[in-house]
C-alpha cells in the first residue's frame, strides 16, 4: 500500500509542478491544497469509499491539505451508518484526523439512498448527490483556493463539478476512473434510450477534453479509457495492504487443502463492488 501511496504522491507532484512555481514565500513552499469531490468515503469500509478515505488520509500526512465533498457514510448495507442517521437529511462539516497526519475538513451532503438499489434507483441516487454537491460547491468557489480537485468516479458526472471549480477558480482537474458507468448501464439495460446514451457518451467526452490528467485502475480500463481521451491515461490502481496478503511460500499445501491439484494453476478473485 505504501509504495502505491508514493506513487500518488509523485503523481500529484508531476501534476502541481506549474502550481508550485508560484507557492514559496520566504523560501518555505505553503502546503498545496487539494479538493475530492466522491460520492463515497471513511468511515466505509470497503469499496471506494475506503480508497478514497485511506488516499486522502496519507496525502493530509505529506503535505497536502485535504478537504472532501461527499455523502453520509452508507456502502455497503446501502443504510446511512447510525451515528450519521440524525443529521443525514442536511448539511454537515467535520474534521477527522488519521493517526500521523493533519486534519481533513469534510462536507457532508445529503442523498437519496435506496433501500433496494435497483438501476433507476441509483441512477436517481447518483443524481441527488450530484445536485447537493453542487450546492455544496457554489460556497468553496469563493473561499480560499485549491490547487487541485479530484473528481472520483462513479458517478461519472461528478466530474462536471470539477470541470466547474477549474473553470472559475483556475484549479488543476484530476479526473479518476473507478467504474465505467456509462457501458456498464448500457450493458445491463438500464438505459434502454440510445439517445440518452449518446448524451451520457458526450458530457463523458466533454469532461474528459477538461479534465488536466486522466486515471484508471486497471490495463483493461486504461485501455478503453484512452480511446475515448485524446491525452495519456495513467495507470493508478487500488492498493493492497501487503502486510496482511503476500505471496505464500508454501502453495502446494495451500491447495492440498482446497483439494486443488498441486500442478495446476490456481486463481483468486477478488471483485470491488460499489
Amino acid at each position: 500500500m505504501q509504495n502505491d501511496l508514493a506513487k500518488l504522491n509523485g503523481f500529484c507532484k508531476r501534476l502541481s509542478t506549474t502550481v508550485q512555481k508560484s507557492q514559496f514565500t520566504q523560501n518555505k513552499m505553503k502546503k498545496k491544497r487539494l479538493l475530492l469531490i466522491g460520492g463515497n468515503f471513511s468511515p466505509e469500509p470497503t469499496g471506494i469509499g475506503k480508497y478514497n478515505g485511506e488516499m486522502i488520509a496519507w496525502l493530509a500526512a505529506h503535505g497536502y491539505e485535504c478537504s472532501v465533498i461527499t455523502t453520509y457514510p452508507y456502502y455497503p448495507q446501502w443504510k446511512v451508518e447510525g451515528a450519521y442517521a440524525k443529521s443525514a437529511w442536511w448539511y454537515k462539516k467535520e474534521t477527522v484526523k488519521a493517526p500521523g497526519s493533519e486534519a481533513v475538513t469534510v462536507y457532508r451532503c445529503p442523498h437519496y439512498v435506496p433501500k433496494n438499489p435497483t438501476g433507476i434507483k441509483r441512477i436517481l441516487s447518483d443524481a441527488s448527490f450530484f445536485l447537493s454537491a453542487l450546492v455544496q460547491l457554489i460556497p468553496l468557489l469563493f473561499r480560499k483556493k485549491h490547487d487541485l480537485v479530484l473528481s472520483v468516479v462513479p458517478a461519472f458526472h461528478i466530474g462536471l463539478l470539477g470541470v466547474l471549480y477549474k473553470k472559475i477558480r483556475g484549479a488543476m482537474l484530476l479526473y479518476h476512473i473507478q467504474d465505467l458507468q456509462i457501458e456498464a448501464a448500457q450493458q445491463l439495460g438500464m438505459i434502454p434510450s440510445e439517445t440518452v446514451i449518446r448524451l451520457l457518451y458526450k458530457t463523458e467526452a466533454f469532461i474528459l477534453r477538461q479534465a488536466d490528467h486522466v486515471s484508471t485502475i486497471s490495463e483493461g480500463m486504461l485501455q478503453k479509457v484512452q480511446q475515448k481521451c485524446t491525452k495519456k491515461v495513467h495507470l493508478f490502481p487500488n492498493w493492497v495492504d501487503t502486510s496482511l496478503f503476500y505471496p505464500l511460500d508454501d502453495a502446494a499445501s495451500i491447495k492440498k487443502r482446497i483439494r486443488l491439484s498441486a500442478v495446476r494453476k490456481g486463481c483468486s478473485l477478488f471483485r470491488r463492488h460499489r
